[in-house]
């Protein structure tokens, strides 16, 4: 100490100056590198917060979104119909029902693996196959649109009735068949045993039918009008879609990486780097994958990575109902700290270039330093202490201690300048300090959605503009706001209005189809009936001209001798038996024109002609059966006259004149019944194809109208959104 005291100013001072330099640039580097790390963290930390939070949102959106289509997809009641009508078509199939389609849609598809989604009708007559080109369109849209990998309509028995890319689970049994240990399986139990309106989800596994790669399901069960379940309705879950929204690298660094985990310690999304993990890979026991699943978020500094490297991870646990899911991100403690130390590096050659320059600036100064410093350093304390009118008498001095003096003449005038410039700002602080309160209190009140505060005090004239700006934008927007509050509610009315239209009109469609359905099936039954009234007619036609020709052959053998009484009598008996048939034909025609009217009759107003068809055929009928009685008791009367000898001959003859005109009027009656069921049959096969064709425009017009539904459905609680919003 008495060595350093004994020391020249002149060497003092530099040792001092350098000295205190190099301390100054120690304590500078050492709490800048420990600031620089500590910033660099907390600006990691921070990042990966909001990186995890902006994925687990987007995650939790696209699972609440797959929830919501479920929902709506299996409250339609267009789910419901087709569920219905391709199990009833699915169980009409002779045989195996699941081989023969797979064969019709997957064997016999002329499209590529991938592809079997773009054939809309299959091969064949089968009902299934219509049913298959009405509903497949909207679930094909469907899949498209939302980006699902596949949708699946399942019946009560656990069959598989349809499915839009027709992979090798089409056609297969989820309670028995090769698959029923899969997810999809497991989320059709659990929702057969659910209510309306549930929805289930399956956690990823391996799936078979998608060659082995993960899948995850979610299902809902499908119940109709009449509140009874008919089966469940499954969609695929892009495992990919995951994948992407974890693996977005925007804001990520080289090393970043994100990814979710299972508490069974599986991947459920893949590396976003070439080489690494996949879904459902095992993923190493870290500590960062271990913490993740306690219910709590994680900032773990220098924990192993996943492929051993040093890391600053942060885990947090991901809310779901169906599995225990984390998302978990890490980064490469290099990278990370590369800034800091690139920063720690920079200060230390920046501190030691100063410190340099310090000491030699400090020599030159100590060597200019003499004694006279200590005559002005009187002056200095009283300038510092406020006293600006003190008189410096170095000033007046031509060396170096006079440049002092005159710089210090010169700082009492600055500092007289700087004193009244320091009045000046503190009033103009003082007035901006108003403006910014006055602002604050404004953007308060609009941030709490109050626009009918301006501000009225006026402002200082600079600032008087920025008044008016801020009154205009509130003006404007509480204009705007309130537009769009009106015009949202416009938009719910009229989403209200539409979705009620269309489930009136889905309702009036669903009636007219089941009508023209049974109105197909009576066409069916009494065009079958008229048609074999027709062939018996002609049956009858023909006997008749048989009837008629041997009546006139056994009038010219009445002219013969005695000996042809004999066969006379055989004649006559077998115009007893022809005239009996004809009475059983009269008998079988009047009932089949007595069935025609009462299926007329329950036609209504399309039935009246065939009521007045069926009426005529009623009357040729009878008076068929009469004249078959008449003939039938001149027969008795001239057997019984044969043994009366041969002059009752020519009276027999009289009477088989008699009956040949009776039998060619029969005839003639029965012809004109023959064509007339002819021509009924004719017109009632074109009646019965327009009634169909008329069946499978209406049933496609309900399916239409079902869409319409659906998105009418959709628009209303989007308007309700917006307006909850606004």
């Amino acid at each position: 100490m008495k060595t350093f005291k004994s020391l020249k100013l002149a060497h003092k001072l530099p040792l001092f100056v350098v000295g205190f330099g190099v301390l100054v640039t120690a304590i500078l580097v050492t709490i800048s590198t420990i600031s620089f790390q500590k910033s660099a963290e907390k600006t990691a930390e921070d990042q990966f917060r909001s990186m995890v939070a902006d994925r687990k949102y987007s995650v939790q959106t696209l699972l609440d979104g797959i929830h919501a289509d479920v929902q709506t997809l299996a409250a339609v009641p267009s789910t419901a119909t087709a569920i219905e009508w391709l199990t009833m078509t699915w169980n009409d199939l002779e045989g195996n029902p699941g081989q023969i389609l797979r064969q019709a849609y997957i064997d016999d598809n002329p499209n590529p693996i991938g592809q079997k989604h773009l054939l809309v009708r299959g091969q064949g007559e089968s009902p299934y196959h219509m049913h298959h080109e009405t509903f497949h369109p909207a679930y094909k849209t469907l899949i498209e649109s939302k980006g699902y990998y596949d949708a699946f309509l399942i019946n009560l028995a656990g069959d598989i009735v349809y499915s839009v890319f027709k992979e090798n689970d089409f056609g297969t049994n989820m309670m028995t068949g090769p698959f029923k240990d899969s997810g999809l399986a497991d989320v059709y139990r659990a929702a057969l045993e659910g209510s309306r309106g549930e929805v289930f989800f399956a956690d990823m596994k391996p799936y078979a039918p998608s060659g082995g790669a993960a899948a995850a399901f979610a299902a809902s069960p499908v119940v109709n009008d009449a509140n009874l379940t008919v089966g469940v309705l499954a969609v695929q879950i892009p495992v990919d879609l995951l994948g992407a929204i974890v693996n977005n690298e925007q804001g990520m660094g080289q090393t970043t990486q994100v990814y979710l985990a299972g508490a069974d310690m599986l991947a459920r999304t893949n590396s976003r780097f070439e080489g690494g993990f996949d879904v459902l890979s095992q993923l190493p026991k870290t500590e960062q994958v271990q913490t993740a699943f306690d219910g709590e978020s994680h900032v773990l500094q220098g924990v192993t990575g996943l492929n051993g490297q040093k890391v600053l991870a942060y885990s947090e646990p991901l809310p779901l109902a169906f599995a225990n899911w984390a998302i978990i991100a890490e980064q490469d403690w290099a990278e990370l700290m590369a800034p800091a130390a690139e920063k720690r590096n920079m200060l230390l050659l920046a501190s030691l270039i100063c410190a340099g320059g310090m000491s030699f600036f400090g020599w030159l100064f100590a060597r200019s330093v003499t004694k006279p410093i200590d005559r002005i350093c009187a002056d200095m304390e009283a300038v510092s202490s406020g006293d600006l009118e003190t008189e410096v008498e170095a000033a007046s001095r031509g060396d170096e201690i006079g440049k002092i003096g005159k710089t210090l003449v010169s700082m009492q005038d600055d500092l007289k300048l700087a004193r009244a410039a320091e009045e000046e700002r503190a009033e103009m602080q003082r007035q901006q300090q108003q403006v910014v309160e006055k602002l604050s209190s404004g953007l308060v009140q609009l941030a709490d959605g109050d626009f009918s505060q301006p501000i009225t005090s006026a402002f200082p004239e600079e600032y008087e503009q920025l008044r008016q700006n801020f009154n205009s934008t509130v003006s404007n927007l509480s204009t705007t706001v309130q537009q769009v509050i009106e015009a949202s509610g416009s938009i719910r009315n009229g989403a209200a209005e539409i979705s009620q239209a269309s489930d009136d009109l889905s309702h009036r469609t669903e009636s007219q189809a089941a009508t023209l359905e049974e109105t197909a099936a009576a066409l069916d039954e009494l065009t079958a009936s008229v048609k074999s009234a027709a062939d018996g007619a002609r049956s009858v036609e023909a006997t008749m001209a048989e009837a008629r020709t041997e009546a006139e052959n056994n009038r010219e053998v009445v002219q013969s001798a005695v000996s042809a009484m004999t066969e006379i009598e055989q004649s006559s008996n077998h115009i007893s038996q022809i005239i009996s048939v004809i009475d059983d034909i009269a008998f079988q025609t009047n009932l089949l024109a007595l069935n025609a009217g009462v299926e007329a009759a329950r036609a209504g107003e399309a039935g009246k002609g065939f009521a007045v068809v069926a009426s005529e055929v009623r009357a040729l009928a009878q008076r068929s059966s009469d004249a078959a009685m008449e003939i039938k008791t001149l027969i008795s009367d001239s057997s019984k006259q044969v043994e009366r000898g041969v002059d009752l001959v020519g009276k027999a003859g009289e009477a088989l004149q008699s009956i040949v005109e009776q039998v060619t009027h029969i005839s003639q009656l029965v012809s004109g019944i023959a064509e007339g069921a002819a021509e009924q049959s004719t017109g009632l096969n074109e009646i019965n194809t327009g009634v169909t064709q008329l069946d499978q425009v209406t049933q496609q017009n309900a399916a239409m109208v079902e869409e319409a539904t659906a998105a009418g459905h959709m628009l209303n609680t989007d308007a309700g959104k917006l307006a909850e919003l606004v």
